[in-house]
């Protein structure tokens, strides 16, 4: 088994205090303008991209969605005044370390905020060389009472352990960003040692809130992220990949696979290239649409030249952009907004 990458997947941290008053009256009126264009509003009081969504998420008011991180805020007493989600994206841009202190800038920003930890950690680790199957996770000792599955067809591509304060997923990485839509993983694994394109990628996750954090290492976020080595190793015996020899589970030998995560201290480096990479790839992914259209609307006319068909195309596409009475630039601003309200 080859260990390609690692580290923390998604975290979450809140915040209690007073947010300013000319925030809150901000964020309504770009709530209410969304409502009302049914558009996401950008947020301009952050150097990166964030938009005000129409509507909030319970029990928060408002939701401040970037690609990075989503900030939800709440000027109710019952509630964190403000919880962060990091993305997978940033969090594998910047890092983790990186990431949270931005987002505890952003937080300063819109009050007297304080934190109060974070309440979910996510870790992990993408290997290959690795292909679980029904008859290999019978061998996974853990407590939890729920033990899961979901197939694609008859081939199971998760195992899900847990459903509560610790969850433990052994997944097809490869199969589900097909789903999710982040192909920019791909570019993290070309640039591991050991990649091999041809095979699947398998992710090891446990996802840690509160309580479990309370009882192991606090949920202080610099403790968190200080040691999240205890963290992985705490969640690993939790959950023990064994290999089954006799009728005693408890003497079954360790899993060489559970034995080399043991020894791995989840976290890598930041990856500052990977969304230049990304928009790159998304681009390429396209191309094959737009020549089959091209290819398409070339048939219906009798047109062979390819390069009059793309100066033709060139033409109609503008007319087109013109007639929908905004700007190109405007047009893509919208889309934007509206892809990082649905993140």
């Amino acid at each position: 088994m080859r260990v390609l990458w690692s580290g923390i997947d998604t975290l979450e941290a809140s915040f209690r205090g007073d947010l300013y008053d000319a925030v809150c009256d901000w964020l309504e009126e770009l709530k209410s303008r969304a409502q009302e264009t049914d558009q996401p509003q950008p947020f301009v009081g952050f150097a990166e991209d964030f938009v005000v969504s129409a509507s909030g998420l319970k029990p928060w008011r408002w939701v401040l969605a970037g690609e990075d991180m989503h900030i939800r805020l709440s000027n109710a007493r019952n509630v964190p005044n403000a919880s962060v989600r990091l993305s997978s994206l940033g969090l594998a841009f910047y890092g983790a370390d990186a990431l949270y202190q931005i987002a505890e800038q952003h937080v300063a920003d819109l009050g007297h905020l304080k934190s109060s930890g974070v309440s979910r950690v996510d870790l992990f680790a993408d290997v290959q060389g690795f292909e679980p199957d029904a008859e290999l996770m019978a061998g996974m000792a853990c407590p939890a009472t729920y033990r899961g599955t979901h197939a694609s067809g008859s081939t199971i591509q998760t195992f899900q352990y847990g459903k509560g304060e610790i969850v433990a997923r052994v997944y097809n990485k490869t199969a589900e960003i097909v789903k999710s839509g982040k192909g920019w993983l791909r570019t993290v694994w070309r640039s591991c040692d050991g990649y091999d394109p041809e095979a699947d990628v398998w992710r090891i996750e446990f996802q840690l809130r509160r309580d479990f954090l309370k009882t192991t290492v606090g949920c202080d976020a610099e403790t968190v992220l200080a040691r999240r080595g205890d963290l992985w190793l705490s969640a690993l015996k939790w959950c023990e990949l064994r290999v089954p020899q006799g009728a005693n589970k408890s003497r079954w030998p360790l899993h060489p696979a559970w034995e080399m995560l043991a020894a791995l201290e989840p976290g890598s480096s930041p990856h500052p290239r990977i969304k230049a990479e990304s928009y790159a790839e998304s681009f390429e992914s396209v191309v094959p649409q737009i020549a089959g259209l091209l290819v398409s609307a070339c048939s219906a006319v009798g047109m062979t030249n390819i390069d009059s068909a793309l100066d033709e195309m060139n033409r109609c596409v503008r007319e087109y952009i013109d007639d929908k009475g905004a700007p190109f630039p405007g047009l893509v601003r919208k889309r934007i907004h509206k892809r990082l309200a649905a993140r």
